[in-house]
């Protein structure tokens, strides 16, 4: 690439574009250190997390834990890098906040460079500095790699240009987050109004329970004439038909977040690792068929989330421990699917699993979860208001994802000058037209 098409580009070294500060963790064995009103962030709260600021983490420490530790108050804008336990999470800090040592935080010095082009910029350099990292238990970047680790600086004109680029995809992709979880809060609440309220519209579509419906006893309480008090293994049951015809279906697993995904490809993404590495069995045989809209879980992880519907595949397969079940035709799927986002759900698989060393959840459990079952009629019509709700978050979740190729494929272009950003602005504008 010739010195002409990068006119006033240079390579400089990080620490030369502001100040790289380290954090800290208070003692743990003084509970004083911890509660206060300072944002403090590690790694951990960094996994998984999509937006590019962050205001808080999973805890807070006080003043004091701050002043007998080597913690330091970051201004706002700030851009925080995971020096270990992994290396290359990266986010911005939307206040002023703290980290622990896991972090090398860079200050930029907006005379030279802009933050939001450092986050960026950072993003593309995780593979490097894993390779360069030391340390025989943790690898772990230091301080000093991070400030004597060159880059190719455009001028600052330039470097706007380019985070104007790619803010504007990720302002469209956190937008559809946004509304998304909005959808999602509203099915929870119209279940919740309908299924534990007993606010559901009557046969002149006006509430149930306020309108006067009547109500009968029953082992859960007072519950809606024509409905029934029930247990979820009632309703359940268990499917364990193997793949003996070798039908090459993609493999699946279920996070802690209650979702299913593809193995092979979520694994990969959540190690950071980028290889050919298959992390199941190639006996396909031996795994087990699931359908959409059964249930499947992992026994011995249940307790921490890993239990989910599949809606996201026809039929995919699963490892050969996991147990599945479907429901029967007194219950709409997206009737279950709401009561098992309950807190109360999750809470009762931890209080029955059973084991010393593992706790595993059996499917004969679900006689002690109390279920309410409305009749058909009043699911069907829930069902209608949640397919449409569903319909719109797979079209936004289709869009993230085309946004997402687009911008980690545009990123490491721009920030190379291999692309320019009048032809990458060309291609945002192509792709936010066809999405809204």
């Amino acid at each position: 690439m010739s010195q002409e098409h990068l006119e006033g580009w240079k390579k400089i070294r990080i620490g030369e574009l502001g100040e790289v500060v380290s954090g800290g963790t208070p003692s743990t064995k003084i509970e004083e250190y911890y509660g206060g009103s300072i944002s403090w962030i590690t790694p951990k709260d960094l996994s998984g997390y999509e937006k590019r600021y962050i205001y808080k983490g999973e805890r807070n420490i006080t003043e004091k834990g701050l002043n007998n530790s080597s913690a330091k108050i970051l201004p706002k804008g700030t851009v925080l890098f995971s020096s270990r336990a992994p290396i290359g999470y990266v986010a911005i800090a939307g206040q002023e906040l703290a980290t622990n040592q896991g972090f090398k935080n860079i200050i930029c010095n907006p005379k030279i460079v802009n933050n939001h082009f450092m986050y960026y910029k950072l993003k593309t350099l995780k593979e490097l500095f894993e390779s360069i990292a030391g340390g025989s238990t943790f690898k772990e970047v230091s301080g000093k790699i991070v400030k004597e680790q060159e880059i190719l600086l455009p001028p600052l004109h330039e470097q706007e240009k380019i985070v104007r680029v790619l803010t504007a995809l990720d302002d469209k992709i956190e937008l559809n987050t946004e509304i998304n979880q909005t959808l999602e809060e509203m099915a929870q609440a119209i279940f919740k109004r309908w299924f534990v309220d007993f606010e559901f519209p009557n046969e002149n579509g006006e509430p149930y329970k306020s309108s006067g419906g009547k109500f009968v006893e029953s082992e859960l309480g007072m519950i809606p004439e024509g409905w029934i008090a029930s247990n979820v293994l009632n309703h359940i049951e268990e499917f364990s038909q193997k793949n003996k015809e070798k039908k090459n279906y993609p493999v699946l697993s279920v996070t802690k977040d209650g979702v299913f995904v593809e193995t092979n490809e979520y694994f990969q993404q959540e190690t950071f690792e980028f290889y050919d590495k298959t992390v199941y069995s190639k006996k396909l045989a031996q795994y087990k068929l699931i359908y959409k809209n059964y249930i499947g879980y992992n026994p011995s992880r249940a307790n921490i989330g890993s239990i989910a519907m599949l809606k996201s595949h026809e039929v995919g397969l699963i490892s050969p421990i996991y147990k599945v079940f479907k429901l029967n035709k007194e219950i709409s799927p997206y009737y279950f699917e709401q009561y098992m986002k309950d807190p109360e759900f999750i809470r009762l698989i931890r209080h029955y699993s059973s084991g010393t060393t593992r706790q595993n959840f059996d499917l004969n459990c679900f006689r002690f979860f109390k279920l309410v079952v409305p009749p058909m009629e009043v699911q069907k019509n829930y069902e209608k208001i949640a397919m449409i709700i569903e319909e719109r978050i797979k079209q936004n979740t289709k869009e993230i994802e085309l946004l997402r190729e687009l911008r980690d494929t545009l990123l490491p272009k721009l920030m190379s000058g291999e692309i320019r950003v009048p032809n990458a602005e060309r291609e945002v504008e192509a792709c936010l037209q066809k999405s809204s």
